[in-house]
C-alpha cells in the first residue's frame, strides 16, 4: 500500500489555509465573495489562489449565479472531491469504528468491530489495526494525509496516547499514535470524543462559521469540547471539557464515579435514565415521552433531568461565552423535545442576558459525531497548516 501523504506546502500562509477552510466548509465560492469574506482584493485573492490551482487542489466551475445577491454569474472556486482524504478511528467503550472523508465532508467508508469485555492494549491494537487494514485494501486508490483518532478520554495529545479510560477493562497507557504512524507511514492525531465532535461541528455542522462554540455530548456521561476563535481548545495536555464532573447537589446528590456527589452526569447518563424511568433502551424512552405515558415519580425524575441539562448550559455559557452552544449524543434526541424552553430558559438565566441571544441546536450528526470528528482532526491540521509539509515516511 502506497502510504505517502499528499504533499500540502501550497498552504503556504494563513491566508491561503484560511481561504481553502472556507472552500471546504461552505462549497463553490468566486473570487468575488472570498474578497469580501476576507476584506483582501480580488488580486490578492488571485496570487493566493494560483497556486492551488496549479497543483489541482482547485478547481475554477463553469460560471453560475453564486446567490441571490450576486446579480452576474461569476467563476467560482471548488474543491475537487476526495481531493484531501483522512482516516478516522473512533474508539468507544464497547465497540471501534473507522471511516474515510474528504476534507469537504464527504464521508465514503465506514466500518466497525466491537470490542471484547476481556480487552487488553494488545487485544484493542488487534482490532484496530484489522479494521484499517481493511479500509486501505478496500481503498487502493486514495492519497490519505492523516489518521484522526477520537477516543473516550482521559488521552494525552502530545504523545497521542489513551490514558486510563474509566472502567475500559484492561486498555491503560495505550500509545496508540506511535503504533498506527509506524505501522502506516501516516501522521496520526488523537482527541477526545468530545473535542472531535466539536470539530464535526464546528467544520460541517450546526455550528459551521461560527468562531465560538461549546459542545455538549449527552451519553453514558456528559463531556464536552469548546472552539475559541476557531480554534479547538483541548488545555495543556487534552484533559479539558469533563464538565460531568460539575457538582450541583455536592452534600446530598448521588455519588458518582469519580467519588463526588451531585454531579451533572449522575442525573444525566442514558444508564442513570433508563435505570430511573424503568426502559430497556433509550428509543422505549423517547416513545413513551411522545405519547405522553410517564408517571407522577418518572417526571419528577425528568424534572430533576431537566434542571441538570439547563445547569450543564448555563456552565458552558457563562464560562466560554460561545455564540452557539450544540447539544449531541444519544441523550439529544430528548434534550430536542425541550430544546425551545431550554433556549428560553438559557437566554434568561445566563450571564449574558439581555445583551445577546445565545443559539443552541442540536447536533447535526445526532451520535456519529465523534465519528464524523475523526477524520476531522487531521483536517483541523491542515487548516492550521501543522501537517508534516512533504512525504510522511
Amino acid at each position: 500500500m502506497n502510504s505517502k501523504t499528499k504533499n500540502l506546502q501550497y498552504l503556504k500562509s494563513s491566508n491561503q489555509a484560511a481561504i481553502y477552510k472556507h472552500l471546504a466548509t461552505n462549497g463553490p465560492t468566486s473570487r468575488a465573495e472570498l474578497s469580501r469574506e476576507f476584506g483582501l482584493s480580488r488580486m490578492a485573492i488571485t496570487n493566493l489562489v494560483s497556486d492551488m490551482i496549479q497543483e489541482g487542489l482547485l478547481l475554477e466551475r463553469e460560471p453560475a449565479a453564486l446567490s441571490k445577491n450576486s446579480a452576474r454569474k461569476s467563476i467560482a472556486l471548488q474543491i475537487p472531491d476526495y481531493c484531501i482524504t483522512a482516516v478516522g478511528v473512533l474508539i468507544e467503550r464497547y465497540s471501534v469504528h473507522c471511516n474515510a472523508m474528504d476534507i469537504k465532508g464527504n464521508e465514503f467508508y465506514r466500518d466497525s468491530a466491537p470490542i471484547p469485555d476481556n480487552a487488553t492494549n494488545e487485544l484493542l491494537l488487534n482490532i484496530i489495526l484489522e479494521l484499517l487494514n481493511k479500509l486501505f485494501e478496500a481503498l487502493p486508490g486514495y492519497n490519505f494525509s492523516g489518521i484522526g483518532i477520537s477516543s473516550i478520554g482521559p488521552v494525552d495529545i502530545e504523545t497521542c496516547t489513551i490514558l486510563h479510560p474509566t472502567n475500559f477493562y484492561k486498555v491503560s497507557n495505550f500509545p496508540l499514535g506511535n503504533i498506527l504512524m509506524s505501522e502506516f507511514k501516516l501522521p496520526v492525531y488523537i482527541l477526545n470524543c468530545m473535542s472531535a465532535a466539536t470539530l464535526a461541528e464546528h467544520l460541517f455542522g450546526n455550528a459551521r462559521g461560527h468562531r465560538n462554540m461549546v459542545y455538549l455530548g449527552f451519553g453514558s456521561g456528559v463531556g464536552s469540547g469548546t472552539i475559541i476563535n476557531n480554534k479547538i481548545f483541548t488545555g495543556s495536555k487534552g484533559f479539558a471539557g469533563e464538565l460531568g464532573h460539575t457538582s450541583i447537589d455536592p452534600i446530598n446528590g448521588p455519588v458518582c464515579s469519580c467519588g463526588q456527589h451531585g454531579c451533572i452526569e449522575t442525573y444525566t447518563s442514558t444508564q442513570v435514565i433508563l435505570r430511573e424511568l424503568g426502559y430497556s433502551n433509550f428509543d422505549e424512552v423517547l416513545e413513551a415521552y411522545d405519547r405522553n405515558e410517564f408517571s407522577l415519580q418518572q417526571w419528577a425524575f425528568l424534572e430533576n433531568y431537566y434542571h441538570a441539562v439547563l445547569t450543564a448550559l448555563l456552565t458552558a455559557a457563562n464560562i466560554y461565552d460561545p455564540e452557539i452552544i450544540v447539544v449531541g449524543d444519544q441523550g439529544s434526541a430528548l434534550i430536542e423535545r425541550f430544546i425551545t424552553k431550554l433556549t428560553r430558559q438559557l437566554n434568561c438565566l445566563m450571564i449574558q442576558h439581555g445583551t445577546r441571544m445565545m443559539d443552541l441546536k442540536v447536533s447535526a450528526f445526532g451520535d456519529k459525531a465523534a465519528l464524523i470528528g475523526a477524520p476531522c482532526i487531521v483536517f483541523d491540521q491542515i487548516f492550521a497548516r501543522n501537517l508534516p509539509p512533504f512525504d510522511y515516511s
